[in-house]
């Protein structure tokens, strides 16, 4: 419910007051109330809204260092407040924005600060007398953050959107990124679809100093971390709940009702019951989505936690809420995203703010984080001759994860021509991308370097970018004036799991949880200890491929991506033609074309318009 925005003039003139102004209308929806926007010198700072730990009704403000020297916009949540507050010489009870927190580390630690901070943060500081700018994104990287250099200016916001409404920053696409999205290969780290716009990595800060330019650099890395060994089940299970129940209680620090998406599954079960036994004095209310299909009904589960902890619980039919819905797409997207649930949790956010909700928690993460080192650590272990590590994961995988590993390490202890035969022969390019295009983007090199490290590895837990549901997850609460919170996505969690031994972490080389059960025992309800069933909410997305089809094959009709000469979409279309028949064999990549092609058609012009609109106000 936070965005932030400025600018840098990197040659040190002063900043003209009217360059940013224009910058916070594209992301009103917000934060109620008036922005606050301030021009000191070279640089300027806009603040929308407050975020949710402020007190309601908190007017948006650009904090003050009480000396005066740095100002600072921030949006997100400081965590280990209290302790924080303390080591910094601060009352808790008194001081009741991050932002102030923030500045007196800043204050006492200097550019190392963020090395003291944990939390879902992106934020600026601004030195009046150094004349130097400090932007830093969190570790895991919740709260968005990109930036654009144009006529020797840097500005930097939350959404990309913002960017276009300064001067000079061109909505131009990247030809090279676009061919990586329709092979399915995209990834969320420093690139953007578009050339001339960044994205600051989730564990990066940014500098920027009058004469010297721009820079990022990096504080943060999981591989400064040791392996944790305990010597039994119980000393592992007590510090995960030490840190899960910190993580749960931290998103709940604020004012007004919470809301929770409760599957009726084990991980946003686990954070109700955990919200619920932590008593924080905060109003719960739960979301449940009711589903057609009895076999994956979980009401009971979710029904047995709220009578438990006193939640009120409202249920929403999923049964019309498939995904890639026209739509969703008014829900403002400054990339094309392909994910299954997207309206369902778009109207799940839409009835909890109604209901008055600020902050809206989930069980997202819970597979990936107890999946840690499960193919996603073996090239950092590699390089670091962690081969304790490496034996461990081995031992507890699966024959089929075993032997993907072993092709893994093979390929990286190759030789380097070897490998990059390899990847050569591995990599593939959907035989509807045009060969010219190919050509041009050199794709199949950018293919080549994409293969051999798994998603999360290479974008999500070495810090190198975010995963794309904290940017939609970003956006769309946002949409509602409301802001998410991922207990299971902390750094500290993370960490943890990362870092204790598979066999502790793994059921028969799966993420079995029995980890979390061991912890939450106390707290978790009967079913929830011995649930079986799981909510299988993957017929939504192919409901909408075909619920949609008319405006998908509509597209290809009038392709954007034809026009460019990138695809050739009859071929897309027959494609697409043979998968709502049953043919499924190339399904992910032609997803990625359908997406791009109707995000280009729908979204895309509205930028470019908004952009142009935009800048000749200021102008």
């Amino acid at each position: 419910m936070t965005a932030i925005a400025g600018a840098f003039r990197l040659d040190g003139q002063p900043l003209a007051p009217n360059v940013i102004s224009a910058m916070a209308a594209p992301v009103l929806h917000r934060g109620a109330g008036d922005p606050d926007i301030e021009v000191i010198g070279n640089a300027g700072l806009i603040q929308v809204g407050m975020p949710a730990t402020s007190p309601i009704g908190s007017p948006a403000q650009i904090a003050r260092s009480e000396s005066g020297r740095r100002l600072a916009v921030f949006d997100g949540r400081l965590d280990d407040y209290d302790a924080l507050c303390r080591e910094l010489g601060l009352d808790p009870a008194l001081t009741i924005h991050d932002a102030d927190v923030l500045l007196a580390a800043v204050g006492r630690w200097g550019d190392s600060a963020t090395s003291h901070l944990t939390g879902d943060y992106s934020f600026a500081v601004y030195d009046t007398v150094e004349r130097t700018l400090l932007c830093a994104r969190d570790p895991i990287g919740p709260r968005m953050f990109s930036y654009a250099v144009a006529d020797g200016v840097l500005y930097f916001a939350t959404e990309i959107k913002q960017l276009f409404a300064a001067p000079g920053v061109s909505t131009e696409l990247d030809e090279e990124m676009l061919g990586l999205y329709l092979s399915g290969a995209a990834r969320y780290g420093e690139s953007t679809l578009y050339k001339h716009v960044k994205r600051l990595k989730g564990g990066f800060s940014l500098h920027a100093r009058v004469g010297s330019g721009v820079s990022t650099s990096r504080f943060w890395d999981m591989r400064d971390n040791s392996l944790i060994v305990h010597s039994d089940l119980r000393e592992y299970a007590g510090e995960f709940r030490d840190r899960f129940f910190r993580s749960v209680t931290d998103r709940l620090r604020g004012e007004g009702p919470a809301a929770i998406l409760l599957s009726g599954g084990l991980d946003s079960g686990s954070v109700a019951c955990v919200a619920g036994a932590a008593d924080t004095g905060r109003e719960l209310k739960a979301y449940y989505f009711r589903q057609s299909n009895p076999e994956f009904d979980e009401e009971p589960f979710a029904r047995e936690i709220c009578d438990t902890y006193g939640i009120s619980l409202t249920t929403i039919d999923a049964y019309d809420l498939w995904a890639l819905k026209q739509d969703s797409l008014a829900e403002t997207r400054d990339e094309p995203f392909l994910v299954p649930f997207e309206h369902l949790n778009q109207e799940a956010v839409r009835v909890a703010a109604a209901d008055g909700s600020r902050v809206v928690l989930t069980g997202e993460g819970g597979d990936e984080g107890f999946a840690a080192g499960y193919m996603l650590y073996l090239r950092d272990w590699l390089k670091g001759l962690r081969f304790r590590s490496i034996y461990r994961d081995l031992k507890n995988g699966t024959p089929q994860y075993r032997s993907m590993a072993r092709r893994y390490l093979k390929q990286h202890l190759a030789p380097g021509f070897v490998r990059r035969l390899m990847s050569r022969y591995r990599t593939t390019i959907p035989q509807w991308v045009d060969h010219d295009f190919v050509r041009r983007t050199d794709l199949q090199r950018r293919l080549e370097a994409t293969l051999g490290t798994s998603y999360l590895e290479r974008d999500y837990f070495s810090g190198r970018g975010s995963h794309p549901f904290h940017i939609l997850w970003d956006h769309r609460a946002a949409s509602f004036g409301m802001e998410p919170g991922h207990p299971l996505w902390d750094l500290r969690i993370v960490e943890y799991l990362s870092l204790i031994p598979p066999d502790v972490r793994l059921a028969h080389g799966r993420p079995g949880k029995e980890l979390m059960k061991a912890a939450l025992a106390d707290v978790l309800t009967p079913g929830l200890m011995t649930r079986q069933p799981y909510a299988a909410m993957t017929g939504l997305f192919a409901r909408g491929w075909h619920e949609e089809s008319k405006r998908f094959l509509a597209n290809c009709e009038n392709s954007e991506l034809q026009r460019r000469k990138v695809i050739d979409a009859s071929q897309v279309a027959g494609r697409y033609r043979n998968y709502l028949a049953g043919d499924e064999s190339q399904a992910a990549r032609l997803f990625w074309s359908l997406v791009v092609d109707d995000w280009l058609l729908h979204r895309y012009p509205n930028i470019q318009a908004a952009a142009a609109t935009s800048v000749g106000a200021s102008d």
